[in-house]
């Protein structure tokens, strides 16, 4: 029951930083210092014109539970570099994702010390494509499952920054020079609505309406660092807690996901071309993926 227990608390997690990456809403952001937002305004038009960039960064994830007979934690570390390119509608991602961590001392299968290994990974458009046990598969991107069944990863895209600065609940300025700006974002309730009825209108038959309660208890929040020359951005923070929250019965569940992203080579062309055995690549069906 235990070994169950810490599956379904996985694949929750997974879950959460999947919908918080993926799924956005429609409230309008409310900006609680003006000077200089015009820079982080034009940011989010330069993530959604620039036709390539780099993501560089690291994804920490961790559980803490009580009432499943033990408080083992689990911690995951997600390392992950993106080259991105993007022109009239045409979307192209070469990832690069790894994982290491494990349940208290128990390491992670497939490495030596807890280390999962790494996996190259390919987004086209809205297909992601990825090789296992020395074969191509793909799966409809649209999914957010598709990152548990398709390697454990959580890729950040354009789109997903994108609808992060466009939809906070809030919006401040925390540090100011004379190269940079800092902003603090903050994602409300509103926020994980919407994505709670995204979510269900993606994939109606999935339980979401089970973990309502864990989803509305998590704070969400963001630090975006824009360079005022090129009014690029240059650094991203994602950070999600949850302490003391109602998991499942006689269950209690405490979480952190804290993502730190470096964004370099803005405009730089990568040439991003498919390999070619992955061009016969075996279509997966994530659709009905269900881990509970």
């Amino acid at each position: 029951m235990k070994g169950k227990v810490w599956t379904i608390a996985v694949a929750t997690l997974m879950l959460l930083t999947a919908m918080s990456l993926m799924v956005g809403c429609n409230n309008k952001v409310a900006f609680n210092q003006e000077a200089d937002m015009g820079i982080f305004t034009q940011a989010t038009q330069t993530i959604k014109n620039v036709n390539s960039f780099r993501i560089v960064g690291n994804m920490d994830m961790s559980i803490g539970m009580s009432g499943a007979g033990s408080d083992l934690p689990l911690e995951m570390s997600i390392p992950v570099e993106e080259e991105i390119e993007q022109s009239d509608g045409s979307f192209q991602m070469k990832a690069v994702v790894g994982i290491s961590g494990g349940l208290g001392n128990a390491g992670l299968a497939g490495g030596d010390g807890g280390d999962g290994g790494n996996v190259t990974m390919y987004l086209i458009d809205d297909r992601l494509y990825y090789e296992t046990q020395g074969k191509w598969y793909y799966s409809q991107y649209s999914t957010p499952l598709t990152a548990m069944g398709g390697g454990n990863n959580q890729l950040v895209t354009p789109k997903s920054i994108i609808q992060m600065m466009e939809n906070a609940d809030s919006v401040e300025i925390v540090e100011e020079t004379d190269s940079q700006v800092r902003y603090h974002l903050v994602l409300g309730d509103k926020y994980y609505q919407n994505a709670l009825d995204e979510f269900s209108k993606i994939m109606p038959d999935y339980p979401v309406e089970q973990y309502q309660g864990l989803i509305e208890g998590m704070k969400y929040e963001l630090e975006v660092t824009v360079d005022r020359a090129s009014e690029q951005v240059v650094h991203l923070q994602v950070i999600m807690t949850g302490d003391n929250l109602e998991y499942m019965q006689g269950i209690k569940m405490s979480m952190r996901v804290k993502g730190e992203f470096d964004f370099s080579d803005y405009g730089k062309g990568f040439a991003i071309q498919l390999p070619e055995e992955a061009r016969n690549a075996e279509y997966l069906d994530t659709s009905s993926y269900n881990p509970f």
